[in-house]
């Protein structure tokens, strides 16, 4: 005789897939565009050159920058995640760093351009410390290998993108207009993981302080 499943098994499955599926949606979704602002300014650099005057050593010296900051921010970002919980620092993290590429749009200096760019980077660090926490502690074992493979993939995906993205903003709107855009969009995605904050924490079963974390 071939053995069924009971009752009510083949749903909660199902419902298991779709939960695991959102998650990694959300937490993917915001690691693109983690990606996506680390490039949106390399194709912007003929048109940075002219309109602010400063050299391609300057303009790269930007891209150094802004990584040097995530870089050095990443470390006690990860003391922060254990200690209050990843959920609501990855949407600090990500609504930094869109707003920060946002106003780069409004940027009338060289220097302006360079603040910003750090602001960046610090908020870019949140991302791979509370992302791992997340899908680690939220997808179920045997979907983890394959929910880290899609993280992945998204965030090349925004590398990928964001170069042909701002040509053509650039080409079609202007350097400003397509930095704003790209902002604004960003913090449509912060917005949807901040509205959906609560599903994340109790998919993630985080427990103690990081359990009960503001917001």
């Amino acid at each position: 005789m071939t053995a069924t499943a009971p009752p009510g098994d083949g749903d909660a499955a199902r419902t298991g897939r779709l939960r695991d599926g959102k998650i990694v949606g959300l937490v993917s979704g915001g690691h693109f565009f983690s990606h996506f602002y680390t490039l949106v300014l390399p194709p912007l650099f003929p048109l940075l050159h002219a309109e602010f005057g400063v050299s391609y050593m300057e303009l790269g010296l930007l891209v150094s920058v802004g990584s040097l900051a995530s870089g050095f921010a990443v470390l006690p970002v990860g003391f922060l995640v254990d200690r209050y919980g990843p959920v609501m620092l990855l949407v600090a993290g990500l609504a930094i760093e869109d707003a920060a590429t946002l106003l780069m749009g409004f940027s009338s200096t060289y220097s302006m351009l360079l603040v910003l760019v750090i602001l960046a980077g610090a908020g870019n660090s949140v991302f791979h410390p509370a992302d791992y926490t997340i899908l680690s502690a939220a997808v179920r074992y045997e979907w983890l290998g394959r929910a880290f493979s899609v993280h992945t993939f998204a965030g090349h995906a925004g590398w990928a993108v964001a170069p042909l993205l701002m040509a053509a903003f650039a080409l079609a709107l202007g350097w400003r207009s397509g930095l704003i855009i790209v902002g604004l969009v960003g913090l449509v995605m912060a917005v949807v993981i901040f509205v959906n904050r609560d599903g994340l924490r109790q998919a993630a079963a985080l427990d103690g302080e990081a359990a009960a974390e503001p917001g």
